[in-house]
């Protein structure tokens, strides 16, 4: 996936209710637990939550010395979370969503919900791209609501949606 350059924080936000949420801690262990973490906060997150993680990638990062990281239970791990409702994931685009990313990491501004547009589209998977879309209207419309505006008179995101040749322009591909 090829997210449009962006000036990243050089953080991601994390909720301390995490320790008390029943999603997290009904997972099956403390490594996929940590895998959760990777996904969070990893060097391939993007601002808008969703990243390519291919399984060699993932595998490099995550091997200390002491670890027991192979490939299929990479596999169980991220499987594990897809079940827990904390990772949605594209096999086919090795892509991963943090789900409910915008609750800690949404948008103040509209310069930063429209730059946030712009990275969700370039997102490669249909499914994803549509599920991080909403998601960011969602925290849009609450962002809006939050400062006392009826959630009618929330101007809608408009403008032209990218193309499948748009996405394979900003990899450098046809032109």
């Amino acid at each position: 996936m090829a997210m449009p350059k962006v000036r990243m924080k050089p953080f991601t936000m994390v909720r301390r209710s995490l320790w008390d949420s029943r999603r997290f801690n009904s997972l099956p262990d403390d490594q996929t637990r940590f895998l959760y973490f990777y996904c969070l906060t990893c060097q391939h997150q993007s601002p808008v939550g969703c990243f390519a993680a291919k399984p060699a990638y993932v595998l490099t990062d995550l091997r200390k010395p002491g670890s027991d990281w192979t490939p299929e239970l990479l596999a169980a791990r991220l499987q594990a979370l897809v079940n827990g409702g904390l990772i949605l994931r594209d096999e086919e685009t090795t892509e991963i969503l943090v789900v409910d990313w915008w609750k800690d990491n949404g948008p103040t501004n509209d310069d930063w919900v429209t730059g946030s547009r712009k990275q969700c589209e370039a997102i490669e998977s249909q499914r994803l791209r549509e599920t991080a879309l909403a998601a960011l209207e969602a925290c849009r419309e609450a962002m809006f609501a939050a400062r006392g505006l009826p959630s009618r008179t929330v101007p809608r995101l408009t403008g032209p949606t990218i193309t499948a040749h748009d996405r394979i322009a900003s990899l450098g591909g046809a032109r």
